[in-house]
Parts: structure tokens; sequence; C-alpha cells
């Protein structure tokens, strides 16, 4: 599959996430399995996500591939979750976001490899 492709899936899930915490974060707590009752940090991380969304919804759109490449660490950087787990800071179920970040950035950069 190609770069483009994984910067594209991974700009709709972030649009997704940001939206469903901006939106409604009883949605995605209930989702995750999480017992917890939404502060305004939530919806303020919500916020932050939906432009990061556009910013990788535009860079697939016009192949930007230098901004892939910078995706790659900033995604692996997500493993900081496991971090924040185990600190006991937060539940487990936000590492399931550490994965999905991880994952995407190997799918990234195992297509901008088999590309060049």
């Amino acid at each position: 599959m190609s770069s483009t492709l994984s910067i594209r899936v991974w700009g709709w899930y972030i649009a997704a996430a940001g939206f469903t915490f901006l939106l409604a974060p009883d949605v995605g707590f209930t989702l995750l399995g999480i017992d917890s009752e939404p502060d305004a940090w939530v919806r303020m991380v919500g916020a932050l996500a939906v432009p990061l969304a556009i910013y990788y919804l535009q860079a697939a759109r016009y192949e930007l591939k230098p901004f892939y490449v910078a995706t790659i660490l900033g995604r692996a950087a997500f493993a900081a979750f496991a971090l924040i787990i185990g600190f006991g800071f937060g539940p487990w179920q936000i590492a399931l976001f550490g994965f999905l970040d991880i994952g995407g950035a190997g799918w990234t950069y195992a297509a901008l490899r088999s590309e060049t």
C-alpha cells in the first residue's frame, strides 16, 4: 500500500477520534471501556486533534512526502503512553492509541521504503 494512503487513513482516524472526544467524549470512553466522567481536558485534546487531521489529509492530497517522514517519528513518540500507564497516570486502554500510532508509523515507513 502507498504512503499516501497510510497518511490519508491516519488523517481520517485522527478526525474521528478528535471529533468524538470533542463532541461526545462519553462515547469514546464507553467504546474504550473506561469509567470516567470526561473533564474539559478531554475536549481540548479532541479540539487539538481536529486540526492535526486536516494537516494529514491535506498532506495526503498534495503528496507531501517530507511531511510523511516527519510523522513517523512523531507517531512513534506516542509510545510514551506506555510510560503514562506504567506510572499509574492512566488506564491501560490508552495503550491502544499508542499501539495504533506505532503501527501507523510502521505502515508509513514501510510504504515509503518500498516507494524509493
